[in-house]
């Protein structure tokens, strides 16, 4: 017995490594433990992103709270800047009129003093990390996407044509167009804000966006249509991108809110009482959603009913 025991012992110590049983059962366990973990962490890694989302558009909401204070109104999605040289005027869209007040004085300097390209970059706090920016990526239309950016401020509905008033009121939209004579101009204060700023959207993620620089009114905001069947027309330079699943019923082409947030999470929105929340489209209702969705898109509506007033543009 004694020496059996010694030739076992002795067996045991001679071999090396893990038999095929040992290794199929090891790769079992890194597996199972795999499949606990990897969800966990992918759901952490979508939150974090998340949360870089809000936080940026906590800042944008903290500079249009500044630029209202001290313009009166909030930013067009498109003005003209004079250069100091006197040579004439750049068009600029509403994110470089925050640069003031978003600690990039420099920035704005450079445009007004003639360098026109100084805004022509992409800028980091502009871009979600969940958008999926795809740098480089050809647009629809002509031209890559170069300077990215995944918000848009409310434009309201599509102007009829930029030679003619704008279609929009001050109780229909919170930006518009300034590169239109002064006298058919509208300025949207937050006095202007009577339905109650917890409900009005100001500025929301919109993944179809292409070029900042692109001045457009659909490529700088977020719109909505009478109908909620109804596409707008007019975008020529979108991303052949499909839509996030979560907002894809909302139907109104390339000027709507989007993401690519994970989970049904649907895509952050900026009130104008400056809080963030997500905005979730109901998939078995998504007419209904998107009523909310426009009645929040107006500041002094009082948004009821459902028939649309054309000459206030209000429901």
């Amino acid at each position: 017995m004694k020496r059996l025991i010694m030739k076992r012992r002795l067996q045991r110590q001679q071999r090396h490594g893990f038999t095929l049983v040992e290794m199929l059962v090891v790769i079992g366990i890194i597996v199972t433990l795999a499949g606990l973990v990897l969800p966990a962490y992918q759901a952490a890694l979508a939150h974090a992103r998340n949360t870089q989302c809000v936080s940026q558009l906590k800042e944008l909401g903290n500079a249009l709270f500044l630029y209202e204070s001290d313009k009166k109104y909030y930013p067009p999605y498109a003005r003209n800047i004079a250069l100091r040289s006197g040579t004439g005027t750049t068009t600029v869209g509403w994110i470089p009129s925050l640069f003031p007040y978003l600690d990039k004085e420099d920035e704005y300097a450079q445009i007004i003093a003639g360098n026109t390209t100084r805004w022509q970059k992409e800028y980091s706090f502009i871009i979600c990390p969940s958008e999926n920016p795809d740098i480089g990526a050809d647009l629809d239309g002509g031209g890559q996407l170069l300077f990215p950016m995944s918000y848009a401020i409310n434009v309201g509905r599509q102007d009829v044509s930029s030679n003619s008033p704008p279609r929009d009121s001050r109780r229909a939209a919170i930006s518009h167009n300034h590169t239109i004579d002064k006298a058919d101009r509208q300025n949207t204060r937050i006095s202007d804000i009577t339905d109650g700023k917890a409900n009005t959207i100001l500025v929301s993620e919109n993944m179809d966006l292409a070029n900042f620089t692109n001045v457009g009114e659909l490529m700088q905001g977020i719109a909505f249509d009478d109908d909620p069947t109804h596409g707008l027309s007019g975008v020529t330079s979108a991303l052949i991108q499909p839509a996030a699943a979560p907002t894809s019923n909302l139907l109104i082409g390339n000027a709507r809110p989007s993401s690519y947030h994970q989970n049904g999470f649907g895509f952050n929105v900026l009130y104008a009482d400056l809080h963030v929340a997500p905005f979730v489209i109901d998939e078995e209702s998504a007419v209904d959603s998107y009523y909310i969705y426009a009645s929040q898109m107006t500041p002094g509506c009082n948004d009821d009913g459902i028939d649309w007033d054309t000459t206030t543009n209000c429901r």
